[in-house]
């Protein structure tokens, strides 16, 4: 009799277990994790968990922590749930979007993730570890691409100005180089510059001098008057038997004029008026040099 009793309970722990058995889940684990390593306030960063459970067990049912997930100098962005798998194992990939707020440490708590099969009432829980971070100072690229895009806006258009104001340089002295009279122009107005105050009256003849000899070659190179032996008065004769504009002949014979009055002058001529001669007779010769003249460019 005993026998038989025991074989009795032995078949109905077997129905029971066989019964059971369909209704058992294997606990899903967690078996991949993953932090954003380089973590800059106001900067995202994320927080990737991956979640493995037997195909056998079926179709699982999760509640998985969103706005409720406890953080510690970060704040809940977004959450991307995706579900894959092989044969055997079904995998669930969590991705936490979070923000970090302040520089210094911050904490992602631990939580409990739901799940339970379909048919089932009751929800069962693992846990996520919790997870910490330190918070570093953002890197400022809006403020260096900002600087950025205002030194190119200044430096570009820069240097597109200084290319072309080369390459007009180099075509001016190329025109220069090439026009006879614009090295008498130019040699002539170094003969005229570079004038010093606190003269004595030898200096001040040989500098008036030079000036008259100077303005005798500008004038006879510009209106193409023979070279010869003349004086300002006879190179104003042929400038007017030429036809010479009347502005330009006056321009002309009053700085011939200017020298006259100072080499002449009973009194003493002061340093003023003889620097003023000096600029204007500059001021003419240079507006026939195309290197300083933009009307003739």
């Amino acid at each position: 009799m005993m026998f038989f009793r025991k074989i009795f309970f032995f078949l109905i722990t077997i129905l029971t277990l066989s019964f059971a058995a369909p209704f058992a889940l294997a606990a899903p684990s967690l078996v991949y994790t993953d932090v954003t390593k380089r973590v800059y306030a106001r900067q995202k960063m994320t927080l990737t968990l991956v979640i493995e459970w037997p195909v056998s067990d079926g179709e699982l049912q999760f509640k998985v922590p969103e706005e409720s997930l406890k953080l510690n100098n970060l704040k809940f962005e977004v959450l991307t749930r995706t579900q894959d798998g092989d044969p055997k194992t079904s995998q669930l990939t969590l991705v936490y979007e979070l923000l970090p707020l302040e520089v210094g440490p911050g904490k992602i708590q631990s939580f409990n993730l739901r799940y339970k099969n379909p048919s089932a009432i009751n929800w069962k829980t693992f846990l996520i570890p919790e997870f910490n971070v330190d918070v570093k100072p953002a890197f400022p690229w809006g403020t260096i691409l900002f600087f950025l895009f205002v030194l190119t806006a200044i430096i570009l258009p820069a240097s597109i100005w200084l290319i072309h104001m080369r390459k007009k340089e180099q075509l001016l002295r190329a025109r220069f180089l090439a026009d006879p009279r614009q090295q008498v122009y130019d040699s002539a107005a170094k003969d005229v510059d570079g004038f010093v105050s606190g003269f004595d009256e030898a200096f001040l003849n040989k500098r008036l001098a030079m000036w008259t000899e100077a303005l005798k070659k500008v004038a006879m190179t510009r209106y193409g008057v023979p070279v010869r032996p003349a004086t300002a008065a006879e190179i104003l004769r042929e400038l007017e038997s030429r036809g010479v504009g009347v502005a330009e002949l006056n321009e002309i014979t009053d700085l011939f004029n200017r020298i006259s009055r100072i080499k002449f002058s009973t009194e003493a001529s002061t340093g003023k008026e003889v620097e003023e001669t000096q600029q204007e007779i500059l001021k003419y010769i240079r507006s026939l040099l195309i290197t300083e003249n933009p009307q003739l460019q």
